[in-house]
């Protein structure tokens, strides 16, 4: 774990190393510089009063003056106005230098005795004239001294162990064509000089210390200031991070803080707002789950009931198909018995009340037949009405799944907005943004369960269709049946009179024969023909009843996905009441 380190004490020790910084930087720049900075002023300013001496002196005389000129009337006048001006400007040394040709420098005027030297150099004396010269392999000839006869001003502060402390300033004098003849210099102590660095240095380092002391104390009251508030949104941060958004911040500042603060303000409205809204939508989705797994259970219901009735039409279909095979298998028999009857007037006579036995009984099981035909008739109304119920339940199913998948796009939609809101709070908003994700993911769940709802109800839409068009069929064949068996059932009853008729009169049996052999050619084909549409029609029962066993499984499905859908909402809308939010 990091070691924590308050802002505060960041800011006070990020402004004290500034302000060390700076003053060591101004004050070190100052110190280096004041030696050099104070040699110029003091230079500069002798430099003027040398530059009026200067002209007392004729340069061309000068120019001409040798070293053993020193009795001259020119060297006394020259030597009298340097040791006036000497005494008047209170220097240590006043004198001119001259450089011969072999190199040596040579001190004219303002010697106050045989001791007194030019900057403690090392003189040699003429014997013939008394001139002092300086021998250019001392020590003492400095480089300043040697750049002044390059006509430059010069300026330098000695410390030396034999003279002590001197400030020497070097004037070049010319002649009329520029050429440097000779050097004014003057000589005077060096120790104020000095004592002034010390002075500027130890007010330099007090001022420093003062810029310091001053630095650290506005640093401790601007962090503290900063930190004040900083605390203040750590403070309203929390809130938030508990799920209260009913507060906002109070800074009245117009710098940084404060947009800051109306920002924080903004960020804490909006997320108000979107909770608000997600609490509403969340409570309208939950309202539309209840309502769509209400309607799916009815549609199982419903769906359950039809299965059940189609299977028993499937069973009624089977079963007439059974009994129109017997049929077309007494057909056969009474075929066989009416040939017989036609090849034998005889056995007609003898078996003539059997006949009419198996003619009544005949009829009996056509009537049955009828019945039992019109019964398959009613069935197929009664399932062609609940399929048209069917389909009415489906087209409110994707009336309501078109509902959903709007629900879900919207709730995407804000759950990507909450996203969008809650990475720009950044750290404060990561508790938001799993919020958002977890939004996001059901609206996603319920867009692809909306999708796959939409494919079922499709499918059932489809096989319901299907199903209508073979019920129509079928129904139509059980009606051209019920006229085969009514025109059937006339033919029986034709034959049952001819059967009575035949008895008593033998002579028509012939002719009662021979329409008996024509109408049992067209009732066996009608029967042949009735029992073929008899097995299609349970064939297509059996393949109802498969759909609509699929049918029901689907809407149990939906069913479901409807109970998971409203428990879904039902959580979010539970999660988004741990939030405090501001009231409309």
């Amino acid at each position: 774990m990091k070691r924590f380190i308050s802002l505060k004490t960041k800011l006070i020790l990020l402004s004290a190393f500034l302000v060390v910084f700076c003053t060591v930087l101004i004050g070190g720049y100052i110190v280096t510089q004041l030696p050099t900075i104070t040699i110029n002023s003091v230079g500069g300013d002798y430099i003027n009063i040398l530059a009026s001496i200067s002209k007392t002196i004729d340069m061309e005389r000068f120019a001409g003056i040798k070293s053993t000129d020193t009795n001259s009337e020119h060297y006394r006048i020259i030597n009298q106005n340097l040791s006036e001006a000497k005494e008047l400007l209170g220097l240590n040394h006043l004198y001119l230098l001259k450089m011969n040709a072999s190199g040596e420098f040579f001190q004219f005027t303002g010697r106050d005795s045989e001791t007194d030297a030019v900057s403690g150099a090392t003189e040699v004396v003429d014997a013939v004239s008394g001139a002092t010269t300086v021998s250019q392999s001392s020590t003492m000839i400095t480089d300043a001294m040697k750049k002044s006869f390059l006509g430059k001003e010069q300026f330098e502060l000695q410390d030396n162990s034999e003279w002590g402390k001197l400030f020497s300033i070097y004037y070049p004098l010319k002649d009329s064509t520029g050429k440097t003849i000779g050097v004014l210099t003057a000589n005077l102590s060096g120790e104020p000089i000095y004592r002034s660095f010390t002075v500027v240095r130890s007010r330099i380092l007090i001022i420093g210390l003062a810029v310091l002391t001053l630095g650290i104390v506005i640093s401790i009251i601007f962090s503290a200031v900063m930190v004040k508030s900083l605390k203040l949104f750590k403070h309203h941060v929390e809130r938030i991070k508990d799920g209260d958004l009913t507060e906002s911040i109070k800074i009245e500042r117009n710098d940084e803080i404060g947009l800051l603060g109306e920002s924080f303000n903004n960020l804490n409205n909006t997320l108000s707002s979107i909770i608000g809204t997600i609490r509403e939508k969340s409570g309208e989705l939950n309202q539309f789950a209840s309502h769509l797994a209400s309607i799916s259970e009815s549609i199982a219901y419903s769906s359950e009931e039809s299965t059940q009735s189609i299977s028993e039409i499937a069973s009624g279909a089977s079963q007439q198909a059974e009994e129109l095979l017997f049929i077309s298998g007494k057909l056969i028999d009474f075929n066989n018995t009416v040939q017989k009857i036609y090849n034998s007037l005889e056995a007609t006579r003898e078996n003539a009340e059997i006949t009419n036995s198996l003619s009544n009984e005949g009829n009996v099981q056509l009537q049955g037949l009828n019945q039992s035909i019109k019964i398959t008739s009613e069935s197929f109304d009664i399932v062609a009405d609940k399929i048209n119920r069917l389909s009415i339940n489906a087209q409110q199913i994707d009336e309501i799944n078109t509902a959903i998948e709007n629900i879900a796009t919207q709730t995407n939609l804000l759950a990507l907005n909450a996203a969008i809101e809650a990475s720009r709070a950044g750290e404060a908003g990561k508790g938001f943004t799993v919020v958002s994700d977890e939004i996001r993911k059901l609206a996603i769940q319920s867009k692809d369960s909306s999708d796959k709802i939409r494919v079922i109800v499709d499918e059932i839409m489809s096989s319901v269709e299907s199903v209508v068009t073979t019920s129509c069929d079928a129904k139509d064949k059980l009606e051209e049946q019920v006229k085969f068996i009514e025109n059937t059932n006339k033919a029986f009853t034709s034959i049952i009179k001819s059967l009575e008729e035949s008895i008593p009169v033998l002579n028509d049996a012939f002719d009662s024969a021979d329409e008996m052999v024509k109408s049992k050619n067209i009732i066996v084909e009608k029967i042949e023909t009735v029992t073929a549409v008899s097995q299609q029609t349970s064939a297509g029962a059996q393949e109802i009843h498969k759909a609509t066993e699929v049918i029901s499984a689907q809407t149990e499905e939906i069913a479901a996905f409807s109970r998971t859908l409203h428990n879904s909402a039902d959580g979010l809308y539970s999660k988004t009441k741990a939030f405090k939010i501001k009231e409309k």
